[in-house]
């Protein structure tokens, strides 16, 4: 949580740490805030583990401390001086959510020495990091059990990268085994439902999927270091500055930048660069309503059907709301709802259409609490990838309609790619229940209908992917990297291949990092724009200073001089 929103990172950094310092007599490192929440009659039991086995530090000086939202009766369990008698061996459980239990739980010594704590809301408790806990499954027909947890490493500890490694690998092999289980299951009851001519359609869709490897072959690029092509765009102490986007004026030189004061949301900031993104401005004034955006704005060019050129910004959630300008942003309007509807990261792409002069689609989706005024959200979730069409030019939009709508694959921000015949339609999905790669969808008619989704290349598995071609017909994409094997985790990453790649899955011709994520992966909601001369400008968000907040880079780059890179094998290793 305190990777996605500002105020639980100064909560995990405040009065919690200065308590674990004190616990620990030394100084912490603030790890992770979570939140759990067992719903009534729905949340299972934990089984009973010790935290440090997941940690796995050396020395394992680290402890979770545990702030009830709710009353909790006796219902959770601690074992006494457990924490003295080293790491329980730990297997495999059936509790989803919990990978991992002490599998010799049980004996005479565990229960004698087992106490149960309760707590009302706003207790926190605290234990060691090898303390046995467990907590028992919410009976309750009506009451919730929330907490929220709270992680400390002592500075002395280390993490025991060889342990961690063989911990890894474990989990992806209980994987396979799980997933070649639910397989041979789904298979058997598709026959079954066959046999009794009930539709296959009702088993799921992921289930049928070829899963892609989960890893890539082809070489990365590291430009993290290569600091001369870094321009800092914006920072300010203490100030999350996040998620941008930039739109290109015709001059080829003149460029826009809008972002959020906030994760995802906040005030939205106002930029301008004539020089191609080299230099920018100070921030410029923007319209008072402005300050009440609700998510991360978005900046597009349209041109109607007489050829009167516009600018438009969206923001997000519900209402969906825009701003236009029609002096290439010298003035703005206010924001201005759209419709009775909004939706996340409104919007995720736009392009012009051939189906006439000044027609528009623009896609967002949606997990069900922001389509309408009311949350409507379902369990298990379901994400909506929706579709939204314009015929003047950007002007008025019509009601969305839902491309497709799934639980078991959780699709979004969509970043949308034109083949280069001009005749196909290909967007780029983020995967977030993060079981998956990133999936794709293709359209040969401008969007009226759409192919089933499908996984991509592990090479290209990440969030918000923005692309455009270069003068050699190459595609330049960039995105959160959130492949699951990868040596650029979180960061801030690039794909270089061709639009046959996409299609045909192959993993293109090479990666790039271009930035270091000093904080998991928080950043990287990457546009990008290509100058006359061949250049790219790309401009993101990150925690690009170690312990500071994130703020505003652009870098700049031509493929030659990664082809040159390439050649003299300046990989990443």
């Amino acid at each position: 949580m305190h990777e996605h929103d500002s105020f639980f990172d100064h909560l995990l950094s405040q009065k919690p740490k200065f308590l674990a310092g004190n616990l620990f007599s030394e100084a912490v490192v603030a790890k992770n805030l979570q939140y759990f929440n067992k719903p009534p009659l729905l949340g299972q039991a934990t089984p009973p583990h010790q935290d440090g086995f997941y940690f796995m530090l050396e020395p394992c000086h680290a402890l979770t401390m545990w702030l009830a939202l709710d009353d909790v009766d006796e219902e959770n369990g601690y074992v006494r001086g457990s924490h003295a008698r080293g790491m329980r061996p730990h297997g495999r459980t059936e509790t989803l959510g919990f990978s991992q239990g002490v599998t010799d739980f049980g004996g005479e010594g565990d229960h004698r020495e087992e106490i149960a704590c309760t707590a009302k809301s706003g207790d926190l408790l605290a234990h060691h990091a090898l303390t046995i806990h467990r907590a028992d499954a919410n009976t309750s027909a009506t009451r919730s059990r929330r907490a929220l947890g709270f992680i400390y490493y002592a500075e002395s500890a280390r993490e025991d990268v060889t342990t961690h490694r063989a911990y890894k690998q474990k989990l992806k092999n209980e994987l396979a085994e799980v997933r070649e289980i639910y397989m041979k299951k789904n298979m058997q009851m598709k026959k079954l439902l066959t046999t009794l001519g009930i539709a296959s359609a009702l088993l799921g869709q992921v289930a049928a999927d070829k899963s892609m490897p989960q890893g890539y072959t082809i070489p990365t690029i590291d430009l993290a270091g290569q600091t001369h092509r870094q321009t800092v765009v914006d920072r300010e102490k203490g100030q999350y500055l996040g998620h941008p986007t930039t739109v290109l004026l015709e001059d080829g030189r003149t460029m826009l930048i809008v972002y959020p004061k906030g994760h995802g949301r906040g005030g939205i900031v106002y930029k301008r660069s004539r020089d191609g993104g080299r230099t920018w401005s100070k921030r410029l004034p923007t319209p008072k309503s402005w300050e009440t955006s609700k998510e991360v704005p978005t900046i597009h060019r349209v041109v109607d059907a007489k050829g009167k050129k516009r600018l438009i910004m969206w923001s997000g959630l519900y209402p969906a709301r825009l701003a236009v300008s029609e002096d290439d942003g010298e003035k703005w309007s206010e924001l201005k709802p759209v419709g009775d509807w909004g939706g996340i990261v409104v919007m995720g792409c736009l392009e012009e259409l051939k189906t006439g002069k000044g027609h528009y689609m623009a896609m967002f989706h949606d997990d069900g609490r922001f389509f309408t005024e009311t949350d409507k959200r379902v369990n298990p979730v379901v994400f909506n990838l929706y579709k939204t069409y314009s015929k003047d030019g950007g002007l008025t939009w019509s009601k969305p309609e839902s491309i497709f709508a799934r639980s078991d694959v959780h699709l979004c921000e969509p970043g949308i790619i034109r083949s280069p015949d001009g005749k196909q339609l290909c967007v780029l999905l983020r995967e977030n229940s993060r079981w998956k790669n990133s999936f794709v969808i293709f359209s040969n008619d401008e969007g009226r209908t759409w192919t089933k989704p499908r996984e991509l290349s592990a090479a290209l598995t990440g969030d918000r992917h923005t692309g455009k071609y270069t003068a050699d017909g190459r595609l330049f994409i960039s995105f959160r990297d959130r492949t699951h094997e990868s040596p650029t985790p979180g960061d801030w990453v690039a794909w270089v291949g061709t639009y046959d790649d996409i299609v045909k899955g192959r993993e293109g011709q090479y990666r790039v990092r271009l930035m270091d994520n000093t904080k998991g992966a928080d950043c990287a909601y990457p546009p990008v724009e290509i100058l006359p001369d061949d250049t790219l400008v790309t401009t993101t968000y990150g925690h690009w200073t170690k312990g500071e907040s994130p703020y505003i880079v652009r870098v700049r780059l031509k493929l030659s001089e990664l082809d040159a890179l390439a050649k003299e094998k300046d990989f990443l290793k």
